[in-house]
């Protein structure tokens, strides 16, 4: 999925770019001021844009490289506890497409459950426990924030839709990360 968003923001920073010129001008008719601006514009977006997909990598691989962890210390701090998947999906299953809108859930569910202090289940699958309602938000915020960005980049729409729906993409990919720094310390402690 961490892939898949930064297609879509390519997708959706080029409609951006190409949107720019969508008038009856061409870019060669443009006053020098209003191409000078034009420029300015579009180097300070691909500007911000790079240190956006820069920092989407650091975190996608600092997550995914915590989450293998916690795996593994939640089967040695359970080891009575049936994981339904092996530590190594931690790393996969975000890489694996339609398994990339579960299975990373399920893994983060089931080291949540393992991490509780006095679970005591003796043979039960930790899969079949309840989850924290907040890993469950976690998951809706970064689902919602992909298939908002998903279709930002395929729908065309005036700039003010197109600004609206990233905002919205934004503001779901913020709480997703709150969320998941929670789930972080709760799980890490």
């Amino acid at each position: 999925m961490i892939g898949w968003n930064t297609a879509w923001g390519s997708g959706a920073f080029a409609h951006f770019v190409t949107g720019l010129f969508d008038t009856a001008r061409t870019p060669l008719e443009l006053d020098a001021a209003t191409a000078a601006w034009t420029v300015s514009a579009i180097s300070y977006i691909a500007a911000a844009w790079l240190v956006g997909l820069g920092l989407h990598v650091v975190a996608g691989v600092a997550v995914i490289v915590w989450l293998r962890r916690a795996r593994a210390n939640a089967e040695q701090l359970y080891p009575a506890g049936h994981f339904r998947y092996g530590a190594g999906w931690a790393i996969g299953s975000w890489f694996v497409p339609i398994m990339n809108l579960v299975v990373p859930f399920k893994i983060v569910g089931e080291v949540w459950t393992a991490s509780r202090p006095g679970l005591g289940l003796e043979a039960a699958e930790l899969s079949r426990q309840p989850t924290d309602p907040r890993v469950g938000w976690w998951w809706a915020c970064w689902l919602g924030s992909w298939a908002v960005s998903w279709i930002s980049a395929r729908v065309p729409g005036s700039p003010a839709a197109l600004g609206l729906l990233s905002t919205v993409s934004a503001l779901l990919e913020i709480g997703a990360a709150v969320l998941l720094i929670v789930i972080v310390r709760r799980i890490s402690r």
